[in-house]
């Protein structure tokens, strides 16, 4: 249910990606639609029964990582033309105004570390493969599993972008652990440069920064020492 008017755009924008996504063989709520009408207006989606994505022993995380796998390579070649996903260039849309917004925050080691980060993530940038539709925001909460540990549904596509492919990889490493991020990568068959992982990498070592630029940005400031102990 849309919180302001604003976010109606944005449901009924999701429940359209759920139905072409379905077509594509994808994991996701099954029968979305919208009710009602004027400003009164919802989503409405089977529920998807099941647990968030923790796996519980190495068998398990060994499955997930397959099933991850498969799924990317899904995602990864639905035709970004078929949508009105927006398309972010890591750098010149996202990290680089974050990097320059957040700077003048951090001093000594921390400034340091940034500065370092951003030129290595400029030099891992200079040939990247084609951009895609990625979710950009896989985590626990959003990867619901099924009794026998299949991933029954992926939630939340309000972050869906066409951009570099390692954006997924790294929301995966940063909830699952960098192990479980390689494994899956091992099973992608998409095109992967050089660098995809540690652009993966670093695109997550950045989630701090991302979280300090929320504080700068929006004075959130009760998050203030978690963005800096990330």
């Amino acid at each position: 249910v849309p919180r302001h008017a604003p976010a109606i755009e944005v449901i009924e924008a999701q429940t359209t990606l759920m139905h072409h996504l379905e077509g594509h063989a994808l994991p996701v709520p099954r029968e979305a639609r919208m009710l009602g009408e004027g400003s009164a207006r919802c989503s409405l989606y089977r529920f998807a029964e099941g647990r968030h994505a923790i796996p519980g022993d190495s068998a398990a995380a060994l499955r997930l990582a397959a099933q991850f796998a498969d799924i990317l390579n899904r995602l990864h070649r639905v035709p970004t033309e078929e949508l009105s996903a927006r398309v972010v260039r890591p750098i010149e849309d996202r990290f680089g105004p974050i990097i320059e917004r957040c700077r003048p925050h951090l001093e000594g080691a921390r400034r340091r570390w940034l500065d370092a980060v951003e030129e290595r993530l400029a030099a891992v940038s200079a040939d990247l493969p084609p951009f895609v539709l990625v979710h950009a925001d896989l985590k626990p909460e959003h990867v619901i599993l099924g009794g026998d540990g299949t991933i029954e549904a992926l939630l939340d596509f309000e972050g869906i972008q066409v951009s570099d492919p390692a954006i997924d990889l790294s929301r995966i490493i940063q909830h699952w652990g960098r192990p479980l991020g390689e494994l899956v990568l091992e099973g992608y068959t998409r095109v992967v440069d050089a660098h995809f992982l540690e652009r993966a990498q670093l695109y997550r070592d950045l989630d701090g920064v991302e979280l300090l630029d929320t504080v700068v940005e929006d004075g959130a400031e009760e998050w203030r020492e978690v963005a800096l102990r990330e």
